[in-house]
């Protein structure tokens, strides 16, 4: 069971083959990377792998369960996998958490605006749930108000989800129902340095599905080494690859980035459609900078089966 959600998460793809089923071997291509690179958890049905509305509100005959089910059996128990939930699944909140502890993730995610105490009230079969259940907000909005910084985000009240200017804190159930603070962050991925600096333990990003070392080192050079020139120098390249990612569509952005290093997540469509052209050059040039490493290395699925 996941009790503290610190370190680097990788909000991965649902590969899939041409006729629109889940690429079970790409699946794994994917794990195997992440644990390579020590990456500290895999966030599946993401923002970048299904955030978009579910085709069913039934969680047994549900897209999303074949796809958790994929990643957590290509995982083996070697990493932690987190389920995401989407907003449109408010009034089925119970049966698709219990079926995903079911299926034996090792936490939950939602993704919706807000939630306050009277949401556990009125949920207690989730209470009773020994996965730990993880809120967070995308857009991390209250009010009106966006928020961009770190600080305005990362600090809240210990017994409540919000503040009380509802300030959102990235919060985690603990089976004894205490709530404690979880400050990973999760928000745009041009932050992610200033989160680390400011104390985040963790941070959460797509660019952990295309780069996983790099994003591993610089977390580990700022926790471990506590070296922040070092730090800046590991960002000065992923911050070249964020702002890519925040500047087009982020999950179709995640995708072409793997397609360019040899893993094709999306052989059912065409990326390339989504980004133009100059989009490409610009990624494929950002790419060609990095350096690499046994994780991050060039890959070759074109043996792969894609049916």
């Amino acid at each position: 069971m996941v009790e503290r959600l610190n370190g680097v998460v990788a909000d991965v793809p649902t590969p899939r083959n041409r006729d629109g089923t889940i690429n079970l071997d790409i699946v794994q291509v994917i794990v195997d990377r992440m644990v390579n690179a020590g990456v500290s958890a895999i966030l599946v049905v993401g923002k970048v792998g299904g955030f978009e509305e579910p085709d069913c509100v039934d969680f047994d005959s549900s897209e999303h369960k074949k796809v958790v089910n994929a990643y957590l059996e290509a995982a083996k128990g070697r990493i932690p996998i987190i389920a995401g939930l989407h907003p449109v699944l408010h009034d089925f909140i119970d049966e698709w958490c219990q079926g995903y502890e079911a299926l034996g993730c090792h936490a939950i995610m939602f993704m919706f605006g807000s939630i306050g105490l009277d949401f556990f009230e009125s949920h207690q079969e989730i209470e009773n749930m020994d996965t730990p259940l993880m809120y967070c907000s995308w857009n991390l909005q209250s009010e009106g108000k966006t928020f961009s910084r770190f600080e305005d985000v990362a600090y809240g009240n210990d017994a409540t989800v919000f503040d009380e200017n509802y300030r959102m804190d990235f919060t985690t159930k603990a089976q004894s129902g205490i709530r404690y603070k979880n400050r990973t962050f999760n928000g745009t991925d041009l932050l992610c340095f200033s989160a680390l600096a400011l104390g985040a333990p963790g941070i959460i990003s797509g660019m952990a599905a295309i780069l996983p070392q790099h994003c591993v080192e610089l977390y580990r050079t700022f926790t471990i080494e506590k070296d922040l020139e070092k730090a800046r120098k590991q960002w000065e390249y992923l911050w070249k690859l964020a702002k890519f990612l925040e500047s087009v569509d982020y999950a179709a952005g995640v995708t072409a980035a793997l397609r360019a290093i040899g893993i094709d997540t999306e052989l059912d469509r065409e990326v390339d459609d989504v980004l133009d052209v100059g989009e490409m050059k610009r990624l494929r040039l950002i790419l060609d900078k990095r350096t690499t490493s046994k994780s991050d290395e060039d890959y070759d699925t074109s043996t792969i089966s894609a049916l």
